[in-house]
């Protein structure tokens, strides 16, 4: 930044980024291989390359049960708008560096075997340089952003995960979901990995009592979360507990009213310390199809 009449002008590089996927694909009759690269190139001062595998496979090991795996990886611009799509509290004035996700792996066999029952289960491991961490920040200054969310830049992960997701369905009448991801978390130089859940839990059931009315209610549970404060350990944050229900009544092809209420059991939670989430929101709208 730049001083100029007690005021500062901040300026940021532009930089290009550049992407090239070759691969090769191959089909048999209960199986699929996708063998290729990800080369990648950010341009700038600090000019960045990266090379990433492309690779998916698919094989039917049993009547509609598939083994697959899939390993790549992802060039993160980390732009200011990219950053507040994560976190909108972010001090917006800190240039961060492009994160390299070398490998994003995934091994897991899925089934559909069952009359309206579907799983999955699966693991994987996933190794990105230049991740971005979130710390909180209370500060008193003149014209200076003041209790501000701030990246942690520069720092790599890596993340070991296996989890299971379960779905059934009956008929038309209702859908059933459950998906639990444990996640262990390796991050150099810092103590732990800020901001990042290490068990998390989804689940939902939608209802349809009448063709016009669909009713469901979705849960997320995230634990183990820790933020930075300045010590030497992190401060564990309280889990996320959230309930939320939604309504919808369909009048035809183009019109429908909706009601959700967001947090029904009156949580009280950060996703980002410092800034608590509303104990309990509701919204009513009326959705238009054209």
């Amino acid at each position: 930044p730049e001083a100029a009449s007690n005021s500062y002008v901040y300026e940021f590089k532009n930089h290009a980024e550049v992407m090239l996927s070759p691969y090769y694909k191959v089909e048999g009759d209960n199986w699929k291989i996708k063998l290729g690269a990800n080369v990648m190139l950010a341009t700038g001062d600090d000019a960045e390359f990266m090379a990433s595998p492309n690779i998916a496979a698919d094989v039917e090991v049993a009547d509609k049960t598939e083994l697959y795996v899939k390993a790549d990886g992802k060039l993160y611009s980390n732009s200011m708008y990219d950053m507040s799509q994560i976190n909108r509290y972010l001090y917006p004035m800190k240039e961060l560096a492009p994160s390299r996700n070398w490998l994003n792996a995934i091994l897991g066999i899925r089934s559909g075997v069952a009359p309206g029952f579907w799983f999955d289960v699966f693991a994987g491991y996933k190794i990105t340089s230049s991740d971005v961490l979130f710390s909180q920040v209370a500060t008193s200054k003149p014209d200076f952003f003041s209790n501000f969310s701030e990246a942690i830049p520069d720092v790599d992960t890596k993340q070991l995960f296996v989890g299971a997701n379960l779905k059934y369905s009956y008929q038309q009448l209702f859908d059933i979901n459950l998906k639990g991801v444990y996640n262990s978390w390796n991050v150099d130089d810092i103590e732990d990995a800020y901001g990042k859940p290490e068990m998390e839990l989804t689940a939902g059931i939608t209802v349809r009592p009448i063709s016009q009315v669909t009713a469901s209610l979705d849960y997320y549970l995230a634990t183990g979360r820790k933020t930075f404060l300045g010590r030497s350990e992190g401060e564990k944050m309280k889990n996320i507990n959230e309930l939320n229900l939604t309504g919808t009544y369909t009048l035809n092809d183009t019109f429908g009213l909706y009601l959700k209420l967001n947090n029904v059991l009156f949580q009280k939670y950060e996703l980002y310390y410092g800034y608590p989430m509303q104990s309990f929101s509701a919204m009513i709208g009326v959705n238009i199809n054209f």
